[in-house]
């Protein structure tokens, strides 16, 4: 989870959900702008040059276990 100013408002009227999100993420703290920026950075920089083709998470270590099917149940009840 990434903070911007859409899930700042949408953590403003559901405060419970920031705090169930966080208990997810072991990192304990949702990403910043700045945390994707720095992954930018970082495959924009001579440091990336030997990777390709790959799928980099940014998501404070929080486990992968996101089906589709999971999005769109847990959109109906956020919204």
């Amino acid at each position: 989870m990434i903070e911007t100013q859409l899930t700042a408002e949408l953590y403003g009227k559901r405060p419970e959900l920031k705090i169930q999100r966080l208990r997810n993420i072991p990192l304990g703290r949702l990403g910043t702008p700045e945390d994707v920026a720095n992954a930018a950075l970082f495959l924009a920089s001579d440091a990336s040059n030997y990777i390709s083709g790959e799928t980099i998470a940014i998501k404070g270590a929080m486990a992968t276990f996101v089906t589709p099917e999971l999005i769109e149940e847990l959109s109906k009840k956020i919204y």
